[in-house]
């Protein structure tokens, strides 16, 4: 997830550069939001594989995630 310039952040929005039906698993390696963030995204555009993140991971991505969003260019 971009942040920052609002006309960086607007790329959250884009379409992903590649196919997520050909992503095996997501390895979370941290909570942060530019790491994290995108994750909503991802799901909501079907992908269902494993996210393999440590407990603490999770526990922070479960405050955080409800709080970021993708940018409309509408």
């Amino acid at each position: 997830m971009y942040q920052g310039k609002i006309t960086e952040e607007y790329d959250n929005s884009d379409p992903f550069p590649y196919d997520i039906n050909e992503i095996d698993f997501i390895l979370l390696t941290h909570a942060h939001i530019d790491h994290s963030g995108r994750i909503p995204k991802i799901y909501n555009e079907g992908y269902r594989k494993p996210i393999y993140a440590t407990k603490a991971t999770c526990d922070l991505c479960e405050i955080m995630l409800p709080d970021s969003r993708t940018y409309s260019r509408n």
